[in-house]
């Protein structure tokens, strides 16, 4: 939704579930590469995400969102070339609160996410959510025996816990977990090139290009998408005078991502 209101920023997926690039003004790279990390760093709760697979977390309750543009080294200290995505989520609260929410779509489609925060003690708040997302696909397979493409299946877990040690002094502990498994993503064709003939020759068969929305998928095997994506961070904040703040955060993150996939995307066993 953030392209949607920000005219700089352009956010796409590219050839599976978890390569999504950030350009802003035009410059962005990396969602196509694991090997690159992207130029618009993406940073949450002052944690820098290396890859567009580590970004994948469904955050239970937001503060804000903050995009912003151009070089970013001198106060994020990473090689954010082109720009920032900082996403800043809630601290656990003092007051009782929390919400739950779910949904159902087409495809078999179920989604729902949950929140809780609250009080532990007179000095320690905490809060925990939870979400999932999942659906059929709806790119029917053309080879039987291969599943419909363009499913969901996600699931994530975030807690926090918030310690007042003085009005001056702030600790809060974050930990995260998300996985995704899915079959994504169909492609179709606009026009079909010089090879198509040796493709048929080979008993092959790709997406019509006159019929570009049919959804149906000619990959003769499973484009798999794999990711387990979890870490912790600790947050010290601490008020020194008037004017000067020290802030100290300290994390772990793991990131496993898995993609198998063909390259030909057409029933004929070529690649």
């Amino acid at each position: 939704d953030l392209s949607s209101v920000v005219p700089s920023l352009v956010v796409s997926q590219n050839q599976n579930s978890v390569q999504t690039t950030f350009s802003i003004r035009g410059f962005g790279n990396g969602g196509n590469n694991v090997g690159i990390e992207p130029s618009v760093g993406v940073f949450v709760d002052g944690v820098y995400r290396s890859r567009a697979s580590s970004q994948i977390g469904d955050l239970p309750k937001l503060e804000r969102v903050e995009v912003l543009r151009g070089p970013q080294s001198t106060l994020f200290g990473k090689n954010s070339s082109a720009g920032v995505i900082s996403i800043v989520s809630a601290a656990p609260s003092f007051d009782q609160e929390g919400y739950i929410e779910a949904g159902v779509a087409n495809y078999d489609g179920l989604n729902g996410r949950a929140y809780v925060s609250g009080p532990v003690s007179e000095n320690v708040a905490a809060s925990l959510g939870g979400s999932f997302n999942v659906r059929d696909g709806y790119a029917e397979a053309f080879i039987d025996g291969v599943p419909d493409s363009n499913d969901r299946d996600r699931y994530s877990i975030r807690g926090q816990m918030l310690f007042d040690a003085s009005e001056d002094v702030q600790f809060r502990l974050i930990g995260d977990y998300g996985n995704i498994d899915e079959i994504c993503c169909h492609v179709t064709n606009f026009i079909n090139g010089p090879t198509i003939g040796l493709i048929n020759a080979l008993g092959g068969q790709a997406a019509d290009p006159g019929d570009p929305y049919a959804y149906i998928d000619y990959a003769d095997q499973p484009k798999q998408n794999e990711v387990e994506d979890y870490g912790i961070s600790f947050h010290a904040d601490a008020a020194l005078s008037e004017n000067i703040d020290l802030v100290s955060i300290s994390s772990y993150r793991r990131n496993d991502s898995f993609y198998d996939s063909e390259v030909d995307y057409t029933s004929a066993p070529i690649i």
